[in-house]
């Protein structure tokens, strides 16, 4: 209780004046009190309302809706989604400790709860019962990106189909319409598989990029993430795309990035902690990545039984397209503990300044989001690894104000294993002969 304490004493300082008067530290600091008290208060209600449900369903004058109704001021609905928020709290302690603590906000917990609220109780027990797994995606992904990940496995333990099934089923689906308005404008409108879709999102990013620097050449930054101005580049980058507009010979290939840990590629079985996905985090069948290998399609990124991949050292100021590999091989989202802002969206950051050591080692660079780069350079914040890349975090005044362990990208997956398959020699010659001419 003492971290509770001390946050509760931290905010007992904040008033009208010293909120007005409040630099991005101090914002920085009132937050994490805000969100550990936030998270003890959310443990406290679903302690509460899982009491409350238990009393109502032993016929006594109390539910958890009602005590919701009652003392949470809530609407019907946002009852309903209190309860089963509590009830996914109860059955994983592990997330219930990340909410608790401030970690995890309950739009995580949430999330869960609606991707299981309609599976049947065996599928929902055995999603609920990887809580480690839960906790671990739930601290690297925004409550939309949980929520669809945790949908996708339940599917999965449902129907009993892997990878290749449901690619094969998003295969069938997949379509695109087009039509003119009555104003002349013309739409698109295209629904498409995992791995098809993965390549057209990561061509439009790189045109979006190029479209972006081209119209403003003097910024380094990347393009924006959202907003008009994102939507009128994407369509830019659309047209670039399918006409091949302002580059000679026309649209060229494009490359896409696939993360598959090694072990999972030699072998062709998925263990339970396998990594086979497209670089946006979108699950892919082991089949079809390794089929990709086949024809070269790919450039393959080993990570190390530590999570860490092989340096790419350079004497350049920008990161190489091969460091960035690497760095999204490691990370799906800026650095700085906490931050759930999405790799794609980062920028790359010396963590000693370029112009004191002139290189750029991939030891050294460390995934930003535009916020926290921007705290780092203009606010004195800097951010602190160790050799195992842990991370911490440190204000102006030299305080270490949050700490994160270096978790190796590859989340858990609740797979069967299967047995390897006739062309796992040639696979793994193909990949050896990849990486010795990465390397040379």
């Amino acid at each position: 209780m003492d971290d509770l304490e001390a946050a509760l004493q931290v905010l007992r300082s904040v008033t009208a004046d010293a909120a007005c008067a409040a630099d991005a530290g101090q914002l920085h600091r009132w937050g994490q009190a805000l969100a550990r008290v936030r998270g003890w208060l959310d443990g406290v209600d679903g302690l509460l309302t899982r009491r409350a449900q238990a009393v109502g369903e032993a016929g006594g004058p109390i539910d958890g809706r009602l005590f919701q109704r009652e003392h949470g001021a809530r609407s019907d609905q946002g009852a309903r989604a209190a309860v089963q928020r509590a009830g996914v709290l109860g059955e994983v302690p592990e997330l219930a400790a990340g909410v608790a603590s401030g970690r995890l906000g309950v739009a995580h917990a949430d999330a869960v709860a609606r991707a299981v609220a309609g599976a049947e109780p065996e599928v929902r027990s055995e999603v609920l019962g990887h809580g480690s797994w839960l906790a671990r995606e739930a601290g690297s992904s925004t409550p939309e990106q949980l929520e669809r990940t945790v949908r996708r496995e339940a599917e999965r333990l449902r129907t009993g189909d892997g990878p290749e099934e449901v690619l094969a089923r998003q295969r069938e689906r997949s379509h695109l319409r087009r039509w003119v308005d009555r104003e002349g404008m013309h739409h698109l409108y295209a629904a498409l598989d995992a791995e098809r879709g993965a390549r057209v999102f990561r061509a439009l990013d790189g045109a979006l990029e190029a479209a972006f620097h081209r119209a403003h050449p003097d910024v380094r930054s990347r393009a924006p993430s959202g907003g008009s101005v994102n939507e009128r580049l994407s369509a830019d980058a659309l047209v670039e795309l399918t006409t091949g507009a302002g580059r000679p010979g026309g649209a060229q290939g494009t490359e896409l990035i696939v993360l598959i840990d090694e072990q999972t590629l030699r072998t062709g079985i998925e263990h339970h902690g396998t990594v086979a996905e497209t670089g946006s985090g979108v699950p892919l069948p082991v089949s079809v990545i390794r089929q990709m290998l086949c024809t070269a399609g790919v450039l393959p990124v080993v990570l190390g039984g530590d999570g860490c991949v092989l340096d790419v050292g350079a004497t350049r100021r920008l990161a190489t397209r091969a460091q960035r590999r690497a760095m999204r091989a490691m990370y799906r989202t800026c650095a700085v503990p906490g931050c759930t802002v999405r790799f794609d969206h980062c920028e790359l950051h010396h963590l000693t300044p370029w112009s004191v050591v002139s290189r750029t080692d991939l030891e050294d660079l460390v995934p930003l989001c535009g916020t926290h780069h921007e705290q780092v350079h203009r606010h004195g914040w800097l951010l602190e690894l160790d050799a195992q890349r842990n991370a911490a975090w440190r204000a102006p005044d030299g305080r270490i104000v949050d700490r994160q362990r270096f978790e190796p990208i590859g989340p858990c997956r609740l797979r069967r294993q299967r047995q390897p398959d006739p062309v796992v020699g040639q696979i793994r010659r193909r990949f050896d002969a990849l990486l010795g001419a990465r390397r040379e």
